[in-house]
C-alpha cells in the first residue's frame, strides 16, 4: 500500500490489456511515467517483481540516501533488523563461496 496506492489503479488497467503489443507498449509507458518509483523497469510489471527487484537492490547494492521513490523502497527494508543481518549473512556466504 505504501508503494503503490497511487498507481495500482492504473497499472491495474494495464494489466488487464489482452493485446501483448499493446500491453508491453502501455507497460513501457506506465515505466517511463514513474521511473523514480522503480529500482529497474522489471520492477514495474507488477507489485511482486517491484518487492523482489527492491530486495535485490537492498542485499547487493548501497544504502541510497532515499532521494526517490525507488530509493525509499529499498530503505525499507533497512527498518528492520533481522533482515538487515540476514543481508549481512548472505554477503558473508557469497563472500566465503567466492573468494577473491
Amino acid at each position: 500500500d505504501r508503494f503503490w496506492a497511487d498507481i495500482h489503479e492504473e497499472w491495474n488497467e494495464i494489466n488487464l490489456e489482452e493485446d501483448e503489443d499493446i500491453y508491453y507498449e502501455k507497460l513501457d509507458t506506465f515505466y517511463l511515467k514513474y521511473q523514480d518509483q522503480f529500482v529497474t523497469d522489471y520492477a514495474a510489471t507488477n507489485p511482486e517483481e517491484d518487492i523482489a527487484e527492491s530486495w535485490s537492490f537492498f542485499v547487493f547494492g548501497t544504502q541510497p540516501d532515499g532521494d526517490s521513490i525507488a530509493e525509499q523502497k529499498v530503505l525499507f527494508f533497512y527498518q528492520y533488523p533481522e533482515l538487515v543481518e540476514l543481508r549481512l549473512q548472505i554477503l558473508n556466504n557469497l563472500c566465503e563461496s567466492f573468494p577473491g
